[in-house]
Order: C-alpha cells, then structure tokens, then sequence
C-alpha cells in the first residue's frame, strides 16, 4: 500500500498555544497539539489485526461525548457520574485512577445527557468548561481547584440549545474562550481567571466549535464561532477584525477551522456544506473575501483534516470527501467510510464511526485498510473525537475509555 502522506510536512497555522511541558508525542487538548487532528507519531501499525488492535485497558470516566487528553503521564477525561460532570485522571500505563474531581451539576444536555468539553492541559495546570458555562482551573497534581468563573453569567449569555460544547484554548498567558453575549470571545489570565480582554461586535449566542489561532505575518488572530457567524479577533487586543455568515437551521457551528496559504476553509452540518475564504492582511487590520462554497462537505461535528493541500472529512450523510483548498473540486467521496470523528496518523486516517465502527482509512483513495466493532450501550452515538499518543489510541464511548496498542512490530 502507498504511504505518500507519511512523513508528510503538513501545512498548517502555528499556534502560539502552551503545550507545558508535555511530550512531543503527548496529546494534551482538543485535537492534540495544534488543534489540528494530526499525530506527528511514526511507526505505528498500517493495517490491524483480526478484531482489532490490543487492547490495553479500560476505565470509567463517566457518560459524555468529550475526548481525552494526554500529558507527562497522565490522561484526563471528562464525563459525567451520578448527574455530576467529573474530571478523571488516570494512569497512563494502567489506567488507574489517581484523581477524580467533580466540576459541576449537569443539565441534561438538551436531551444528549453527558460530557462536552475536553481537558486542555497546560503544565501543572488544567481547564475544563463545563455545559453550564464554569470554567474551572484544576491542578494536574491532584485536581485542586485553583481558580473558576461561569463565562455565561459574567457576561450576559444565554446558554445554547445543546449546552456548552467548547474546549478552551491556552493561548500563552490567557485562556480563550467564547461567552456570546456581551462578548463574542474572551482571554481570561490563565493563572487567575481575571478578564484581559472581551471583543464585542457580534451580539448573539455562541456555538459550539473550539477557538484556534492563525499567524498573518504579525498579526495574529483568533477564529472562533457565534451561533450564525465565523468571525476572528485579535488574538492579543479581541479586536474584532472579520465576520462572515455560516448559518445553518440549527445554529450548529462545531467544527474548527483550518488555515493555509492565505485560505480559511470552514464547514457546518445540516447541508449547509463549506466555504473557503481568501485572507487579505493590512497591518493590524484584516478582511475576508468567498473564494468557494461546496455542498458536498457538511461535516456535523466530527472533525476535519488538512493534508498537502486537501481537506479530508466526514459528511453529514456518511462518506470520507477529499477535497482540493485552493478550488473545492472534490476528489473523492468514498461510500466505504462511516460517519466519522476523523484524526490523522503516520501516513492514515483514523475514522472513530458514529455507530461504533473503527476504521483506518488510506487517504490517497479513501478506502479502508482494517476495522473493527466497538459495542455501544447507546446506539449511533460515540462522537467523541478520538486521541493518539505515545503509541496508543484513546476511544471514549458510553462511561468507558478502552485504550488500544497501536504501535508496529
């Protein structure tokens, strides 16, 4: 089989994000390191075996639909026990627990009762936002509370359909958020919780994607979602630089952009589909103009990744679409693959289905290379995204983490 993606240079935004002192091949956020899907992990296995790769343990973290993060040899899931949200940490090598904190009360969801936002750890430190809107600040060491806020009740926001679903961004000193309200995006001191700045100017509800940063020669900006715009600030001042329209019937906008060669590409569900934008910098000032619109990619919440050039996703209707960034020609829509959360490895997609079914995907081709069947107590439900580190894959369905061994022989 091809490999023509391994050992691949990705072109992607470099985040000016605190990873602390967590390992190279450690996963400590949201879509790992650079918030992007990709695992920069060699020598892990092209094809799996019969029933799937071994499985190294399980532990209960709890319901939810949030995905882990990994850091110095901890890893940190969010799920919710006995109508509370927790936070877990355990063992990397073992899966023993070596802390559970409970964060806050939960609300049901809007009738999809679990966990939304992912630990994002930086350091000694780690934030969760909870569905409810608190921010809480938590020891790595022992889950203490440092510090904690509710981002809706400090700003005047109203909580949205589905409740809270971002992962927060450690942007250096701050932490960076999105409240709606009063305050599209927010930077909050990371060692204390208090406002550095608030934008203004959108004026409405938030979604339900994750803030990620793009550097534009020097200025550096945060994009980030409301409930029917895409929109940026400056990710040092939360001036406002830039909105645009992404309206779909639900307000569901959950899928975090990504940025390369003057391009913004986005995407949201329901048939709404993608545009991609050209970013045109002056300065302190920038704009954006449509370069395309494509109906064919309107992936849900499942994640997208961007390879040489190409956008790999999962439609709402199922399918991986592979699609050209510079013009939106679609490539491929390969039937064979579920409706996926969807990161990338060594050369491989790494397609978590909606419905249980795990799939290595080439993407050269989008055909699928090896599967397997996880049992699920909750029918079509497993959106968590999943996560690899240190040779490992990280799979949150119902309350359970099963970690896998992925390494090659």
């Amino acid at each position: 089989m091809k490999r023509a993606f391994g050992g691949l240079g990705v072109l992607v935004a470099a985040l000016a994000m605190a990873a602390g002192a967590a390992r190279a091949d450690d996963w400590p956020q949201f879509r790992g390191i650079k918030r992007d899907g990709i695992s920069r992990e060699k020598d892990l296995m092209n094809r799996w075996p019969e029933g799937g790769p071994k499985k190294l343990w399980d532990a209960d973290v709890g319901t939810g639909f949030a995905s882990v993060a990994i850091a110095d040899g901890k890893v940190y899931a969010a799920g919710v026990k006995d109508r509370k949200l927790v936070v877990t940490a355990l063992n990397e090598k073992d899966g023993k627990q070596v802390w559970q904190k409970e964060i806050d009360g939960d609300s049901g969801g809007g009738g999809h009762a679990g966990s939304r936002s992912t630990p994002t750890v930086d350091g000694d430190r780690l934030y969760i936002l909870s569905e409810q809107g608190k921010l809480a600040c938590l020891k790595t060491s022992d889950g203490s509370e440092v510090w904690a806020k509710n981002i809706l009740q400090t700003y005047g926001a109203k909580n949205i359909q589905w409740r809270l679903s971002e992962s927060v961004l450690v942007d250096g000193d701050h932490v960076l958020c999105s409240p709606g309200g009063r305050a599209a995006m927010v930077a909050l001191n990371k060692m204390t919780g208090e406002e550095v700045w608030a934008s203004e100017g959108i004026e409405e509800r938030s979604s339900y994607g994750s803030v990620t940063i793009i550097q534009t020669g020097a200025l550096r900006q945060a994009i980030g979602f409301s409930a029917s715009f895409l929109f940026a600030v400056n990710a040092d001042t939360g001036d406002l630089l830039w909105k645009q329209p992404q309206k779909n019937q639900w307000d569901v906008n959950a899928t975090t952009v990504v940025y390369d060669d003057g391009i913004v590409y986005s995407t949201c569900g329901y048939g709404w589909g993608g545009q991609a934008l050209k970013l045109s910098v002056n300065g302190k000032k920038a704009s954006v103009s449509g370069l395309w619109t494509d109906k064919t990619l309107d992936d849900h919440f499942g994640g997208i990744v961007l390879l040489k050039g190409h956008v790999f996703g999962t439609p709402s209707r199922g399918g991986l679409v592979m699609l050209k960034l510079a013009d939106g020609k679609v490539a491929y829509h390969s039937r064979e693959v579920k409706k996926s959360s969807n990161i990338f490895a060594d050369g491989l997609l790494y397609c978590q289905g909606h419905d249980g079914t795990m799939q290595l995907v080439d993407p050269n081709n989008g055909k699928v290379v090896s599967s397997f069947k996880i049992q699920l107590q909750t029918a079509g439900k497993m959106w968590a995204h999943p996560a690899i580190a240190n040779g490992k894959l990280y799979i949150h369905h119902d309350s359970t983490l099963t970690v896998y061994n992925i390494k090659g022989r």
